[in-house]
């Protein structure tokens, strides 16, 4: 190319596209003092969260017109993905709905979720991983008698004229159960590819995920079997992390 030659001209999509992969670079590899060995959940997901936006606001708005958002086919799948994203603020505004549902059952048992949603421990928030372990077993015990309430919800009061929302909630739970079958099934059925299940991984199926278990991570979304040997693996190498 001669000095005279006007340099290529690159579309706006190749900028971001570099500018993703740059941020997502220096999460991984120059991350701030004082963070290196610490668990990564929390910077995947903002990551993911600034540059993959999802559940988009076009939803949001749509549902929040709605006098009984439940009716409408985007709910669960707005819910489901807002709470996946750790973006508890907009999963309670529509959870926060179900007051007005014509099940009983769905309401007690929506009111308690949102009780966890809002309570649910992020790392970011504790000065010390142990404080952060511990709270962490703790709301998952929280969750499990939650579990245990749904289960125990009639046959015939799980489902109302457009869902079974019994499905819906028990998905839910499954996600903040930690459960890893569970979480990848709902970020396949809500479109997320392997970033979303990656990055989010940390948040709700191990909360101690660190950088070093990322290639492993990545490997199971196409191998899930490799996942659950390699999680029993992490976690004895880390004694359970809150030693």
């Amino acid at each position: 190319m001669s000095s005279t030659e006007n340099p290529p001209q690159l579309s706006g999509d190749h900028y971001k596209t570099l500018y993703t992969s740059l941020s997502l670079f220096q999460a991984l590899y120059l991350p701030e003092d004082g963070i290196e060995d610490v668990p990564v959940g929390d910077e995947l997901l903002e990551w993911l969260n600034t540059h993959y936006i999802e559940p988009s606001s076009e939803e949001g708005d749509q549902l929040s017109a709605l006098d009984r958002p439940w009716e409408d086919e985007l709910f669960w799948p707005y819910v489901q993905r807002a709470t996946l994203r750790g973006l508890m603020k907009s999963a309670v505004f529509f959870l926060r709905s179900l007051v007005n549902h014509p099940s009983d059952n769905l309401q007690r048992i929506s009111q308690k979720l949102i009780d966890l949603l809002e309570k649910h421990p992020r790392q970011k928030h504790f000065s010390t991983e142990k404080e952060f372990f511990t709270t962490s077993r703790r709301w998952k015990d929280r969750v499990k008698v939650l579990r245990i309430e749904l289960d125990r919800v009639p046959e015939d009061d799980r489902s109302d004229d457009y869902e079974n929302w019994w499905d819906n909630i028990s998905d839910l739970l499954g996600i903040l159960e930690g459960r890893s079958d569970v979480f990848q099934r709902v970020c396949s059925i809500l479109g997320g590819g392997w970033k979303e299940i990656v990055c989010a991984y940390g948040i709700w199926v191990d909360v101690g995920l660190r950088r070093a278990d990322l290639p492993y991570v990545r490997n199971a979304c196409l191998m899930p079997c490799e996942l659950t040997s390699r999680q029993g693996c992490s976690r004895k190498n880390n004694g359970e992390r809150a030693a």
